[in-house]
């Protein structure tokens, strides 16, 4: 019971409060304060749960992944749930659990590593879950980089799924180092993408590991029997026939014997083959291209295209749209080519993956090439919508719109798609890479720097790089020093090429430093080729710079003036100038000055032709 103090205290507080009810209930009633205090801390823990502000995926990686502590809390919840379907034997279950968890952080690599592992112990996934396995192996990567258990791994998933090329790619970088089960893969790897010879190579290393693997031991069968000799190859040969006559080991056989004869070139015994893969209704769709390029390759071109023309092809996967595709373009089918990617690749290319990436490159490329500009702007449209490719390629698909937009004449329209193009990126830097350089080719200088610049680093080595850097900055007439780093380090990396040369040569004219050597330059690059007009005028520039008017001056006239054109007008009469201003022939010097564009200067050569010019008013 309360006490006489207690009611006390209540009755001062209730008169107190009387005027405000809410405070008199939350003073007053126990059960009421409570309900708030309850109300309170669930509202804070919404306000700190649900908002999505941890960042799970490393710097520089895109699309930047962020999660809530719920979503965390979720993930938790359900690799227990998929661990235990696991344990009993469910797993199709489980893998729908992993699914489910990686769908609220989808960096979670190590949740992502025990999807994998599931994936490949699974006896027969559906085809939901080969394309969700494949797109989550290429995303580990991109996580965890050059990480070698996970090259293993995703090399793993990719072989269960036969993508036997992308397989390779990374195998073939450990080789020396790959575990048991990796070893494995690589060899049915090396068989399947035809490097027979290392396959014998291999098989040599490892081979007596493998000699219980049906399969392996099979392909190795097959290899002798089709490139062996002797006794150990007639072996071979029977075990090969008895494979053919099992049901178990047929259509393995026979897909492995379509490999000897591809290799081999053997038109006749791939088609025997093929047609009685056909007969087990078990030929895939790699089988018949494989057929329609060893038929174009034998000279039959005519009948390969019948055959790809006729098919009603239906790829399944990313890899045989891609290479369905490829196939279509070398037999000269681009209409099909167009046609099978317009309709399959936005739900087979739906990733944020390297393949997807070069489907919608490849699909770009041929729309570029038939040059229909409305459809690529079109195909640039619909792949910003897809989810997961729409948002890896943003940058990809407005630098598609600008490309379209500028074969139509809409350069002002262009400019600004390209613009918005260079501030999303690209998914990695031999996108961009190429991008830039097609910014060059079209005109847009300051567009491609910016795309460039950010790849400094990654492309360090990359000479190819450094020209394109080289080629925005010499376009732009912006920054001379910047044109002097870029084209140095181009010269580093191959001092022996004439473009390197004449590029690091003509930026040190621009910035008129060290004369010596860009004299020495000029002239290792005018013996390279003595009838180059753009030579000799450099040569005669270096000259100038260092004081040799004389012979700058013969130089020079070895240059007519009726082969410069354009913003090498400017320089012609630029390097005229200096060797005019020294050997104090002042009339001829206001000539020159007069017939220089200051617009394709540089600011500091722009800077010296003031003086120049100031000096020539004084020489009145």
């Amino acid at each position: 019971m309360e006490s006489t103090r207690e009611r006390n205290w209540k009755h001062a507080w209730a008169r107190r409060l009387a005027n405000h009810t809410l405070l008199r209930m939350l003073v007053l009633n126990f059960w009421f304060r409570l309900v708030v205090i309850l109300f309170v801390l669930g509202g804070l823990g919404l306000a700190v749960g649900l908002p999505k502000m941890w960042r799970t995926t490393p710097a520089g990686i895109r699309p930047i992944v962020k999660v809530s502590l719920i979503d965390l809390v979720q993930v938790r919840v359900l690799r227990n749930s998929a661990r235990k379907l696991a344990a009993q034997g469910k797993e199709l279950e489980a893998l729908r659990a992993w699914r489910s968890a990686l769908a609220n952080n989808q960096a979670d690599t190590a949740v992502l590593r025990e999807y994998l592992n599931q994936v490949i112990a699974t006896a027969e996934p559906d085809r939901v879950t080969a394309f969700e396995a494949l797109n989550s192996a290429a995303w580990l990567l991109r996580l965890t980089g050059t990480n070698r258990a996970d090259v293993g791994l995703a090399a793993r998933v990719f072989g269960k799924f036969e993508v036997y090329g992308e397989a390779y790619r990374l195998l073939s970088q450990l080789k020396d180092e790959l575990s048991p089960e990796a070893q494995a893969v690589y060899l049915a790897t090396l068989f399947r993408t035809g490097r027979l010879n290392e396959f014998g190579e291999h098989w040599e290393r490892w081979g007596e590991k493998f000699a219980g693997d049906p399969a392996l031991s099979l392909y190795h069968a097959v290899h002798l029997a089709g490139f062996g000799a002797g006794g150990k190859a007639a072996e071979a040969r029977e075990r090969v026939r008895t494979a053919k006559n099992d049901l178990k080991n047929r259509n393995l056989a026979l897909r492995l014997e379509l490999i000897v004869c591809r290799e081999k070139q053997d038109a006749e015994g791939f088609a025997a083959a093929l047609q009685e893969l056909e007969a087990s209704n078990a030929a895939s769709l790699d089988d018949r291209i494989d057929h329609w390029l060893l038929l174009k390759n034998s000279g039959k071109l005519d009948e390969a295209k019948k055959l790809a023309d006729s098919y009603a092809a239906q790829p399944r996967t990313p890899f045989e749209l891609m290479r369905l595709a490829s196939a279509y373009g070398d037999l000269g089918l681009t209409e099909r080519a167009i046609a099978v990617l317009d309709r399959y690749a936005p739900d087979l290319a739906n990733a944020d993956a390297p393949w997807a990436w070069d489907i919608w490159s490849n699909y770009a490329a041929l729309l570029i090439e038939s040059r229909d500009w409305n459809a690529l702007k079109a195909m640039a449209l619909r792949l910003r919508m897809l989810s997961r490719a729409g948002r890896s390629l943003a940058g990809f698909t407005y630098f598609m719109e600008g490309r379209a937009l500028h074969s139509l004449n809409q350069r002002v329209e262009a400019l600004d798609v390209f613009r918005t193009a260079a501030k999303l990126g690209f998914p990695d830097a031999s996108f961009a890479m190429r991008a830039g350089i097609d910014l060059l080719r079209m005109g847009y200088p300051d567009v491609a720097w910016d795309v460039l610049k950010p790849l400094e680093k990654t492309l360090a080595a990359n000479v190819d790089y450094w020209f394109a850097m080289s080629d925005a900055a010499q376009m732009l007439k912006r920054d001379a020093a910047a044109l002097l780093r870029v084209t140095a380090r181009a010269y580093e990396l191959q001092p022996n090429s004439f473009r390197a040369i004449y590029n690091y040569a003509s930026a040190l004219i621009m910035n008129r430093q060290k004369p010596a050597e860009a004299a020495r330059l000029t002239l290792t690059a005018l013996a390279r080729d003595t009838n180059s007009i753009s030579s000799r005028l450099l040569h005669s520039a270096a000259l100038a710079l260092n004081r040799r008017y004389a012979e700058a001056d013969e130089m020079l006239k070895s240059v007519p003036v009726s082969k410069v054109a354009g913003p090498a007008m400017s320089f012609y009469f630029y390097t005229a100038l200096e060797i005019h201003m020294g050997l104090e022939d002042y009339d001829r010097a206001r000539v020159d000055i007069g017939k220089i564009d200051a617009q394709h200067l540089f600011p500091t050569q722009a800077a010296w032709v003031e003086r120049t010019r100031r000096q020539l008013a004084r020489a009145n």
